[in-house]
């Protein structure tokens, strides 16, 4: 299977190559492939015009099987406009449904792992405070990356859909636990409670009110 992974440099894009290879399908950035892998990243200008832009050219190419960049929490459960990071993607969705005879498929993988600690402007991982909002569900990029291959390979690919998947899920304790194990009991790690919903409801009501979406950002993570 001849595969083009359009973000091959990328924290899935890697992964997603080295899996192929592995499997001995092979990685193109030419005509002539079967399937298309979007690896791109988060920024709304990319999840939009960018993969339009590219499964426009996969729709003239006549590939069927194209995977979306899409390695998210669930957004079908929400709407436009409850969730600025999610918005690109309900639109990207949208238009793709009215538009083009292709039938992406999209992943729902919670949290990218590796995602937690790298160096991102909206600081999930604050490394000042060396402090972390826990998550429910996360699943590693390798395992994301195999995950991938074997949807596109799957009978049926080409007829899109929705996947769910995840590497694992924890409870705050149960990830407090994980990391001092991790460190050998060198390190102390604790639980801090920092509201309830309700009040995050409301630090994000005056987020909104005070930053512009453009800049979400900053208080997104």
């Amino acid at each position: 299977m001849l595969i083009l992974i359009a973000g091959i440099t990328g924290m899935v894009g890697q992964p997603c190559s080295e899996a192929t290879i592995s499997q001995s399908h092979q990685t193109e950035l030419s005509r002539g492939v079967d399937a298309v892998i979007c690896a791109y990243g988060f920024l709304p200008e990319v999840s939009v015009e960018g993969q339009l832009m590219l499964l426009r050219a996969t729709e003239r190419a006549g590939v069927k099987i194209f995977h979306t960049a899409s390695w998210n929490y669930d957004w079908t459960l929400g709407y436009l406009g409850q969730h600025e990071a999610y918005d690109p993607y309900l639109a990207f969705h949208t238009q793709v449904r009215i538009s083009s005879r292709i039938k992406p498929l999209f992943m729902f993988t919670g949290r990218i792992a590796e995602w937690l600690f790298s160096n991102r402007r909206d600081k999930i991982w604050d490394r000042e405070t060396q402090t972390l909002p826990c998550f429910w569900i996360c699943t590693t990029a390798s395992d994301i990356a195999a995950y991938t291959l074997e949807a596109i390979c799957a009978p049926g690919a080409d007829e899109g859909g929705f996947i769910r998947v995840e590497s694992f899920r924890f409870t705050p304790t149960q990830f407090v636990e994980a990391y001092e194990r991790a460190r050998s009991g060198k390190v102390s790690a604790h639980l801090k409670y920092q509201g309830s919903v309700d009040d995050v409801v409301e630090m994000l009501k005056r987020a909104r009110e005070t930053i512009h979406p453009v800049n979400l950002e900053e208080y997104i993570g």
